[in-house]
């Protein structure tokens, strides 16, 4: 699992890792080996392998995006056709300005602010 990589990393450094903080946690736990996850949005969902028949049948439909940034237009279509949860982007500036308070690099979520307001 990533967490324990990254909490390698942490300790290596001389820090702990103390909480785990994201945009959205799908995995339905509140705290992962000892420490509390916190998230903008919980919203749990199953976890599914690529060999299950309900994600081979979608497979085979052509139902899955393997490379998003290429297929984007597709998928804002989707979200947009879809009732699913609306990703705010004045939440993902908010997540921004906090992680460049860590000094840490805001780039990946000002493109995906980018997209998703275009």
């Amino acid at each position: 699992m990533i967490w324990y990589k990254l909490e390698d990393l942490i300790n290596g450094f001389g820090a702990s890792l103390v909480v785990i903080a994201c945009f959205l946690n799908r995995s339905g736990k509140n705290e992962w080996n000892g420490k509390p996850v916190l998230s903008l949005n919980y919203r749990p969902e199953p976890q599914w392998k690529q060999e299950a028949p309900v994600v081979a049948a979608d497979i085979q439909a052509g139902n899955v995006v393997w490379e998003a940034k290429k297929e984007w237009p597709k998928l804002k279509k989707a979200m947009e056709e879809s009732a699913g949860v609306a990703v705010s982007t004045d939440r993902l500036k908010l997540i921004a300005d906090l992680i460049a308070k860590l000094g840490l690099d805001t780039k990946p979520l000002e493109e995906l602010r980018s997209m998703l307001s275009s």
